[in-house]
């Protein structure tokens, strides 16, 4: 508060006066100082933690990522020089490739055919079933194990072709409707086995 002095100087009162003091009560500044430095050190430290520190490390990670590229984009420029050195033809090294991805789709079509035959002679050992193999072909294009078969009974084109169901490599077997081949009394049809070669 304002301090309000009466002052006298005479006792006759003619030079009374009254001081009365306008200025308001001020505290210390020594205690509004030390609170501003606390404010300003903790934000200065706060700062340093959340931003400088993890951009000295990022560019720190930075700088490694420039090394390591100049690095290989080095040994990319000696690589390209030895391979003219050594008069490396690429168009040999990919038609090297292209044969390799040819010969892991061959097919052991003998083994598929002494299945096949196989079957065939088991039906034949019996006594009532007169026959034989007329041909084998294979068609790669469409997996598919043509087998042209002649039996003296028409029921054991079906009997033969659930046998070749049966096999692990054979996806599906059909045949042709048994028609009387030649003078002699024999039935022929052509069996179509769908192989499936990636079948182990």
């Amino acid at each position: 508060m304002a301090d309000r002095k009466v002052y006298s100087k005479s006792s006759t009162s003619r030079s009374d006066f009254v001081y009365v003091n306008l200025l308001p009560d001020v505290k210390r500044a020594r205690q509004f100082n030390v609170n501003i430095l606390l404010i300003v050190f903790f934000t200065v430290l706060l700062t340093g933690v959340i931003i400088f520190i993890p951009y000295r490390n990022r560019t720190e990670q930075l700088s490694s990522l420039n090394g390591d590229n100049s690095d290989l984009s080095y040994a990319l420029i000696l690589a390209n020089e030895e391979l003219r050195g050594y008069e490396i033809n690429l168009n040999t090294i990919h038609f090297y490739n292209r044969l390799t991805e040819v010969e892991n789709l061959t097919v052991d079509v003998n083994s598929y055919i002494s299945e096949v035959q196989d079957k065939i002679d088991t039906i034949l050992e019996s006594p009532l079933v007169n026959g034989e193999v007329a041909s084998f072909n294979y068609d790669l294009e469409n997996n598919t194990l043509e087998v042209v078969v002649r039996f003296s009974s028409i029921s054991t084109f079906t009997t033969l072709n659930n046998r070749f169901n049966d096999l692990d490599w054979v996806i599906r077997s059909t045949n042709t409707e048994p028609i009387q081949s030649g003078v002699l009394v024999l039935y022929e049809s052509t069996y179509s086995l769908e192989v499936d070669y990636n079948a182990e």
